[in-house]
């Protein structure tokens, strides 16, 4: 996938910054991808991604709202991430949040419908209770890999 247009302006301007920070929004997740490297094919309707840089991140988008069988809420002035399976079920071993993997999160709100840049997060210690798991801001910036789009 190549980006265009405004996409374009948007990511070369961000990598030029070398950082994304509270607050920033994209229109479509690919947009958020597209900061760390090639937009992968695949990732079309995936809400998850890792990061290709032999670091423990994985870029997650979250909608902070119910949907489907999960709800996902942010307290505490948005630092914390509440995230709570809502059929009863065990999560999916594709549908935990992995111990140790730092999240950089583009959550997404009904209101909004575009995906704001909202932090990196980290699984709580003991922070996993099967259908409730808790995370918490380690950090309000992610720095960029220094590339540019659409090498």
């Amino acid at each position: 996938m190549e980006l265009t247009g405004d996409s374009k302006r948007l990511v070369e301007d961000l990598q030029k910054r070398g950082y994304v920070r509270l607050y920033d929004v994209f229109n479509k997740n690919y947009e958020a991808v597209a900061l760390f490297g090639k937009i992968p094919d695949v990732l079309l309707g995936e809400w998850t991604w890792k990061i290709p840089d032999g670091e423990s991140k994985q870029i997650w988008f979250p909608t902070f709202f119910k949907q489907g069988n999960w709800e996902q809420f942010l307290i505490d002035g948005g630092r914390i991430i509440i995230r709570r399976k809502l059929d009863g079920k065990p999560p999916a071993k594709n549908d935990q949040i992995v111990k140790g993997m730092v999240h950089v999160v583009f959550g997404r709100s009904r209101e909004r419908g575009s995906f704001e840049y909202v932090g990196e997060f980290k699984l709580v210690a003991g922070g996993n209770f099967g259908d409730l798991q808790v995370l918490k801001r380690i950090a309000t910036r992610t720095d960029l890999p220094s590339s540019k789009v659409d090498e």
